[in-house]
Parts: C-alpha cells; structure tokens; sequence
C-alpha cells in the first residue's frame, strides 16, 4: 500500500520517509503521512484489512466516523486475491472529476 502512496508522492518531491505502514495493533490509520506528504496528497485517512470475511460496509462506516473532513479509503483483500479500495460515492465522483479534468493525471494507472 505504501509503494502505492510512494509512486504517486515521488510527483511531490516525497521519500520513502514520507509515508509509513504502521505495526498491526497501533491505534490510528494504518498508513502514516509526513506532514509534507499530507500537504502534497491531502487528508487522507486509510484502513487496511486483510482478512477473509469483512462487513466492509460496518468497517468502512465505522472508520470514516473516526475520520471526519479526510478522504477516509478502507483497503481490503483477502488469501488469493487482487486489493480492493471503498471509498464514499462523493468523494470517488470528485477523484473521478479531477483526474478526468487533468490529462496528464491519467497516467497514474499505468
């Protein structure tokens, strides 16, 4: 997940130092952000699951309640299969809006 993050940050000047995966147990998200990270990619507030049965809908809600005014992100994945991503409708339609506007953005997938 963080090489993830990293790939897009390296845009923004950001190292491998910016953006950290933390320990299973520890309270908070699961993927820590610099400060300058937070400034190059926003409020971002991420959750990872790695388990074979999630109510991804109850662990989703219950995140984003923790997480008011970020773009709250829920990774999910199980044994054997590719990660998923669940965000808000609202804030897909914004990502979606702004890479759509933004033609030099859309090389990000690649």
């Amino acid at each position: 997940m963080c090489k993830a993050f990293l790939e897009i940050g390296k845009r923004y000047g950001l190292v491998a130092g910016d953006i950290k995966s933390t320990s299973m147990g520890v309270s908070g998200v699961d993927v820590q952000f610099s400060p300058q990270a937070q400034r190059a990619l926003g409020d971002i507030a991420v959750e990872c699951k790695n388990v074979e049965a999630l109510s991804v809908a109850t662990t989703f809600s219950e995140h984003a309640a923790k997480y008011p005014g970020f773009l709250a992100l829920l990774f999910h994945t199980r044994n054997r299969t590719e990660p998923m991503v669940t965000l808000r409708m609202k804030d897909f339609m914004q990502i979606l809006a702004g890479w759509l506007a933004n033609p030099e953005a859309k090389d990000i997938t690649e």
